[in-house]
């Protein structure tokens, strides 16, 4: 399943766009009926969906709704598709309005065409988040979970999160961010709660931590010494960011997030 997911060919996320739009209509007309069946003219309505899904197809060909890859559905992705969907019932409102409702009758009334456009958002983002979450759970179940804390919860920590959280190749579950800002303790980001330093040995024995990074680059000696003779103790793995100027152009990748030598890190010698 994760293999399938990871080549998601850009063909198949049209042709289930091109269902899901045939689904939308078939809901919107049915809806429109007060759900009595009878009363639909059948041989209307797929004439109609023949327009519809034209109409769709060359939207969604124009605005590439296929081109996103599913597993990283975000914003972006959402806003493409419901661009998309506007545009598609803009085009059959104004055919429905100069053309078919002189020439011949369609089922392009508007509260079939609003019934339509609510649908067919809808259908477009779940098939797609949900693919998203399988995608996630099957990546999860497969691998076994690396828990990581990270120090630091300014723009260089929330960056590092987010690097690690679309990079596949990872199953890391960041799961505190730890801060010395008393604004920022107990407050959440993308999910993740900042705790305050006094609560480092409960959290490691809570989620059994296998690593910490650092992305603060202002963290002061006797914290980091702090920190770092913690790790030892407890033999978690510490770990940094590497210097802004590295990865500020989009340069930093979490390959770049290795094991740092002890000595190195606190610039003395190494303990024997």
């Amino acid at each position: 399943m994760q293999k399938f997911l990871n080549i998601f060919p850009r063909s198949l996320i049209f042709l289930i766009d091109f269902i899901s739009v045939a689904i939308a209509l078939w809901l919107a007309i049915v809806v429109s009926f007060n759900f009595n069946i009878t009363e639909i003219n059948w041989y209307i309505a797929y004439k109609t969906m023949f327009l519809v899904l034209i109409v769709f197809s060359m939207v969604f060909f124009s605005v590439k709704t296929y081109s996103g890859i599913v597993r990283y559905t975000g914003t972006k992705d959402a806003f493409r598709i419901a661009l998309s969907v506007v545009i598609s019932i803009i085009i059959l409102f104004v055919l429905a309005l100069f053309y078919f409702q002189n020439v011949e009758k369609l089922y392009l009334q508007n509260s079939i065409l609003l019934l339509l456009a609510i649908f067919g958002f809808m259908i477009l983002m779940s098939y797609r988040v949900v693919i998203k979450y399988i995608f996630s759970y099957m990546r999860n179940v497969k691998m076994t979970k690396k828990m990581v804390i990270i120090y630091g919860a300014a723009d260089i920590g929330i960056a590092t999160k987010r690097i690690l959280d679309i990079d596949s190749a990872n199953n890391i579950n960041v799961v505190a961010f730890i801060d010395d800002n008393t604004k920022k303790q107990n407050k959440v980001i993308d999910g993740v709660t900042i705790y305050p330093y006094s609560q480092l040995i409960s959290l490691v024995e809570l989620h059994r931590i296998d690593e910490i990074i650092i992305a603060n680059f202002t963290i002061t000696p006797q914290r980091k010494n702090e920190l770092v003779d913690f790790c030892l103790d407890h033999d978690i793995n510490v770990l940094t960011v590497p210097p802004y100027n590295q990865w500020a152009d989009g340069g930093f990748t979490p390959k770049q997030l290795k094991q740092i030598k002890i000595e190195d890190l606190l610039e003395r010698e190494p303990i024997i």
